[in-house]
């Protein structure tokens, strides 16, 4: 499927670039119990040949909530991409390239119990991501498969995701996670597919303690309308470890990010990024 092959032109393009000329997570408001709250999450991929890419790379995601009713909450996520590299050529001189791009934002409606042991969100992601700005919105792609359509040109996306997490007295949680993404093309050339069908999933893991919690995040997400190849030619997956601390209304955090297929970590190695929340209410 023409649509799909954005992970080979991924990584094709990236292996260009460091070559010339021869060239849960989720985001953090999920976890909160307020009325309302701010978060941004810094996540910052780290490449197979990491030489003259710029330590600005990276994908910025400002998200926020607030509570309507005593189940529903109405969320917001904007989400940017940087990409910078300076590298000396040996025998063509320098090759400089500076991006950075608007991704798609996320406009949607979520649900969640009063135990918060079930959450389901329902959203769209509208098209502002730059077709132009290539390097910077596949930079922000790789840094999290369940929101790789933050960054994906021309793409219309209708988002659902179910949680389900059980927290057991000792601190310890464990949980699964399911949902698609239903992307449509907003500008469809000849030989191209209209719409592609992503299904997400994943396991977490973790413990909650009353002044920080540490989980670990097994994501993926498979392209269920491709006419190419099986399972493991057209999905990816994610091995995510995050810690964040409670310090009354602010919750900083950090986050770890391991590729376990091929394809992507071919080129690359992992993504670390920093997360902070902010309870308003």
């Amino acid at each position: 499927m023409r649509r799909y092959l954005s992970v080979s032109v991924l990584v094709g393009l990236l292996l260009i670039l460091v070559a010339v000329p021869s060239l849960h997570a989720q985001a953090l408001w999920i976890h909160s119990s307020t009325d309302r709250g701010v978060a941004l999450e810094a996540l910052k991929p780290t490449f197979d040949d990491n030489e003259g890419i710029r330590f600005t790379t990276s994908a910025l995601y400002f998200s926020g909530y607030t509570r309507f009713g005593d189940h529903w909450r109405i969320v917001g996520e904007l989400p940017i991409a940087h990409y910078g590299i300076k590298r000396t050529i040996e025998g063509a001189g320098n090759f400089e390239k500076t991006e950075t791009t608007v991704g798609n934002p996320y406009l949607g409606v979520q649900y969640q119990t009063t135990e918060r042991r079930f959450t389901a969100d329902v959203g769209i992601r509208i098209p502002l991501a730059s077709e132009e700005k290539t390097f910077a919105t596949q930079a922000g792609q790789v840094t999290d498969l369940e929101r790789w359509d933050a960054f994906m040109p021309n793409s219309l996306g209708f988002i659902g995701i179910g949680q389900y997490r059980y927290r057991f007295e000792n601190g310890l949680v464990t949980g699964v996670r399911g949902g698609g993404s239903f992307l449509i093309n907003t500008d469809k050339q000849e030989g191209e597919d209209a719409s592609d069908l992503y299904l997400l999933y994943g396991v977490f893991a973790g413990y909650e303690a009353p002044r920080f919690n540490i989980m670990g995040n097994f994501s993926g997400r498979f392209l269920t309308t491709s006419d190419e190849g099986g399972f493991g030619e057209n999905s990816l997956h994610l091995l995510a470890l995050s810690a964040n601390y409670k310090a009354g209304k602010v919750w900083p955090g950090v986050m770890f990010k391991l590729p376990l297929d091929e394809d992507l970590s071919n080129v690359l190695d992992f993504v670390a990024g920093l997360q902070l929340a902010v309870n308003l209410k």
